[in-house]
């Protein structure tokens, strides 16, 4: 006996929910090279000399040792002579006959013709009338530019100048070398291309591909970076700013050699959010480490506030208008706190009832967001929404999943959104008026070859229970956005939305099925059953049906979006769409799919389009529709409709 096609009801004229835009928001933090060597457009590492001496050669960690001729010196990172920050670079020559002693990076990407604006602070002592320092765009002998500086005074001064690449190389090189007997200091270098994305110093195919995916909102700056982020040290020049170290945080116990250069501070990421069209969300460092409220966080908080939304006769407002930004910034959403799930839900509940108080006298317009629970933690949601729930607009879960198995994989959604429905519950039943925001989520199957096709269907089968969940999901992002290849040795993981190298970039699984999403977003979710399913079984016995499937309408545009996973990893599902509203008539149909040869099929650095979206035109015949959903596949069907006369 033949089995019957699968059957997918829609009616077009009963809505049952509003779709919060929202939900397709993004965040990052300077994590795992998101900024340095990513988005920020500045090309070099350790800029400021901050990094441990790891290999005992007296030069900080992100520089090498470059050296030609006949002459004796010595390196050292000189913690007294600084010109910003701990630690400054010294090169002390001390005997000369020739050639050049200095420091280099490697593998810079250059393009020939391109100007490259080169900053750095120097000082010296004892230099010979002769000795001048050069600073190089080049490979080994191969050299694409340079630049002499003969006279460095004995008081720190920047040199700000343009070398012009002479060639294009992948893998050049920045040297800064002393040629002549004496002392040298180098302290803030920075390496930036003229042409970055609107000429506010971001990477253009960076920006160019968050652009693409089109996330509402930016959360930022984290994370875990937010809980030990002071936002007063990432304002004014930007050469003038403090380092901060990664991974601080006392409560975490996390130890990292690297800084953060802070060139990436408040006023940068306000014009990055209206570079892309996007909403800016801050995440406030509480100081929660002895589990109380710190007065020196909570005024710190205050001033960020006033810092972006107060008018500039206000003293940090003024501060901001002094900065070349007189219009307040105009910031509505604001997280209190990360993950402060060390203080316990009790502690946290009350704090968060201060920072609410003080906050909201600060600026009665803005959200406030809460810390909710890690993945299905009941009892930490309960207890703040029973402390704190009147004193905010939402609170955030943040969820990762990380079973390997596929079919775990694809049965987990929908069970999150069991979670969901049961939280839905208890604040309807506590008469708690608190909308969600799950504000990290994302599949860590594979933390470390987490481009794979699997990761995308999972991503839009999170998706769709978002948007069944509309009446309560009102803000959501995969997270990060972004994140730098990384190399097999490093404990960062690989999970980010947009990656990216020196000179190239893609987008993964994830990152295509929100683009396909969010291209397609249309906010009425309308009435959709699915009938004569096939199922599958999961490792843990639980049946879970193979299609997976929303139904939206936009009125305005005209269209119908039914957004369809095929969650089965062989087979292909026939099925007949019926589309009940008798004031509407079809005239034709794209479908949009995102696809690979197998589930784990991924993308990478080196082949970037293995998992691609796809299209096709849909033949409607009739007053229905016959479509067959190919295995392991996400399909997006736009259907154009028109009054019928």
């Amino acid at each position: 006996m033949a089995r019957r096609d699968c059957t997918i009801e829609i009616n077009y004229k009963e809505k049952v929910g509003e779709i919060s835009p929202l939900i397709y928001g993004g965040g990052f933090e300077p994590l795992g090279g998101a900024l340095q060597l990513g988005l920020d457009a500045q090309m070099l590492e350790g800029e400021s000399f901050e990094e441990e001496d790891v290999n005992q050669d007296g030069i900080s960690d992100k520089w090498l040792p470059v050296s030609n001729g006949n002459h004796l010196a010595r390196y050292s990172r000189d913690g007294y002579h600084v010109f910003n920050g701990f630690y400054s670079q010294k090169i002390d020559i001390l005997f000369y006959k020739n050639g050049e002693r200095g420091i280099k990076q490697k593998n810079l990407s250059l393009t020939r013709g391109m100007k490259y604006f080169a900053s750095l602070h120097l000082r010296q002592k004892g230099m010979d009338k002769g000795s001048s320092v050069t600073v190089y765009l080049r490979r080994g002998e191969r050299i694409y530019a340079r630049q002499t500086i003969k006279e460095v005074p004995s008081e720190w001064k920047r040199f700000v100048f343009p070398l012009v690449a002479g060639g294009s190389d992948p893998r050049a090189e920045f040297w800064i070398t002393l040629k002549g007997k004496g002392a040298l200091w180098i302290d803030q270098v920075s390496l930036i291309p003229q042409k970055t994305y609107r000429n506010h110093g971001t990477r253009k195919d960076i920006m160019k591909a968050i652009a693409s995916i089109q996330p509402v909102f930016i959360r930022w700056p984290g994370g875990w970076f937010a809980e030990n982020y002071r936002w007063k040290m990432g304002v004014g020049p930007v050469y003038l700013r403090s380092p901060i170290k990664k991974f601080c945080s006392s409560v975490r116990g996390k130890n990292d050699p690297s800084w953060e250069s802070n060139r990436f501070g408040t006023d940068e990421f306000i014009q990055f959010c209206r570079d892309i069209g996007a909403i800016p969300l801050l995440t406030i460092n509480i100081g929660y480490e002895e589990g109380r409220l710190s007065e020196e966080f909570l005024k710190e908080a205050i001033d960020w506030v006033e810092y972006c939304n107060g008018e500039a006769e206000t003293k940090f407002g003024a501060l901001r208008a002094a900065n070349g930004h007189p219009k307040p910034y105009g910031v509505t959403y604001w997280e209190i706190g990360n993950e402060p799930w060390e203080m316990g839900a009790e502690n946290y509940g009350h704090l968060f009832i201060q920072f609410s108080r003080a906050l909201k006298k600060k600026d009665q317009n803005i959200k406030l967001i809460a810390a909710g629970g890690n993945g299905y933690d009941r009892n930490w949601n309960q207890k703040v929404i029973e402390i704190a729930g009147k004193y905010m607009d939402y609170l955030d879960l943040h969820y990762y999943f990380g079973n390997p198995d596929y079919r775990e994989a694809m049965s987990e959604p929908l069970k999150y959104e069991i979670f969901l429905n049961e939280l839905h519950t208890y604040m309807t039943s506590h008469k708690q008026n608190v909308k969600l925001a799950i504000l990290e989520w994302n599949s860590n199957i594979n933390l470390k070859d987490a481009g794979r096709l699997k990761e995308g269907l999972y991503a839009a089968s999170f998706f769709n229970a978002l948007e069944r969940q509309s009446g309560f999901v009102a803000l959501s992002s995969p997270w990060p956005l972004l994140r730098r290849v990384q190399p097999l040795y490093n404990y960062i993981s690989d999970h980010g939305l947009i990656r990216f190298d020196n000179h190239r970039i893609y987008l993964s699984p994830t990152a295509l099925a929100f683009q396909l999403y969010r291209r397609h977003f249309a906010p009425e979710r309308l009435n959709c059953k699915l009938k004569n399913c096939p199922s599958f079984v999961t490792e843990k016995g639980s049946e879970i049906l193979s299609l997976d499937v929303v139904a939206t309408r936009n009125r305005e545009e005209g269209n119908l979006i039914l957004k369809v996973v095929n969650k089965d990893p062989r087979k292909a599902i026939r099925s007949k769409i019926f589309i009940q509203g008798r004031n509407t008539l079809k005239i034709g149909g794209i479908a949009s799919i995102l696809n690979g040869s197998t589930v784990n099929t991924r993308n990478s650095i080196n082949h970037p389009d293995r998992v691609k979206i796809g299209s096709k035109k849909i033949e409607i015949k009739g007053e229905n529709i016959s479509y067959r959903f190919p295995a392991h596949s996400v399909t997006v069907i736009q259907l154009k409709t028109k009054p019928r006369v």
